[in-house]
């Protein structure tokens, strides 16, 4: 997981019962750390669960490549479905299996993400990787983080002020 770290936006009850679920597998989180000492504590008594902290932002297209699958383990709420989240372009882009909950920004590319809407589901999809079931269309992936990249945004917005034409990326931000 990359982005920042805190109640209001990761399930933590989520990620304590994938832990036990899962204890063989690390669930490393990347990004700045709002938690309470409380989250910390539990969190830290936790062997498989790993609390990076903010790191150089430059740095973590390698800790997304070091890992199999990248999470959204993302509490639903009025909050996090506010969001427009820039993970999930980065995600996109890194062509890797993504299990997300059901929030903003992840919904308008669930034919590239996984997307439980429960505890049991999210490690059902965990399953699923473990015996070889889960599968990338990594071109088609790659396909679709090139419609939504910042040169296309460019160029959207370019066009509509050239020419006041609008197109979609399935998203639904304005590429060319």
């Amino acid at each position: 997981y990359t982005g920042s770290v805190h109640a209001e936006r990761v399930d933590f009850d989520m990620v304590y019962y994938l832990a036990n679920r899962f204890p063989n597998i690390s669930f490393v989180f990347v990004g700045p750390l709002f938690i309470s000492q409380q989250t910390r504590e539990r969190t830290g008594n936790i062997n498989n669960v790993h609390l990076i902290g903010a790191v150089d932002y430059y740095d973590i297209p390698a800790y997304m490549n070091s890992a199999d699958i990248l999470i959204v383990p993302h509490v639903v709420s009025e909050f996090t479905m506010s969001l427009d989240p820039i993970k999930q372009y980065e995600y996109l882009a890194a062509a890797k299996p993504v299990i997300t909950t059901a929030v903003s920004g992840f919904l308008d590319f669930s034919d590239h993400f996984n997307v439980a809407n429960n505890k049991m589901e999210f490690a059902s999809y965990i399953d699923d990787y473990l015996v070889g079931k889960m599968n990338l269309n990594v071109d088609k992936t790659h396909l679709e983080a090139k419609k939504c990249s910042w040169d296309s945004r460019y160029n959207a917005v370019k066009e509509i002020i050239e020419n006041g034409a609008v197109a979609k990326c399935q998203g639904g931000f304005m590429v060319s």
